[in-house]
């Protein structure tokens, strides 16, 4: 996988159920499809809206958000649905189901 551009991620994160919270970053925080926040999140920086986020950085954010490769590029490129996300992350123990 290459750079990808910035807005494009976040456009993703936003759909799966991210919320973002605006710091020194743009941090982005996963939310159940029951509205619970977890401790799964990422961030990218501020920057213009076209900006690439480097291959070492997006594997970085993969990792935060407990995926893999594959993983990773279906939820950009809009494949893996939120419901299937959360089932990864449910499956994997990095959220309860409470």
């Amino acid at each position: 996988m290459g750079p990808l551009k910035r807005r494009k991620v976040e456009q993703a994160l936003l759909a799966k159920g991210f919320e973002r919270e605006e710091t020194d970053h743009s941090v982005f925080v996963y939310c159940t499809t029951r509205g619970l926040r977890t401790l799964v999140k990422t961030r990218t920086s501020h920057g213009r809206g076209g900006d690439d986020i480097p291959v070492p950085i997006l594997s970085a954010m993969r990792k935060q958000l407990r995926i893999e490769d594959d993983e990773f590029r279906r939820l950009v490129e809009c494949p893996l649905k939120r419901d299937e996300y959360e089932r990864i992350l449910l499956s994997r123990g990095h959220i309860d189901e409470t």
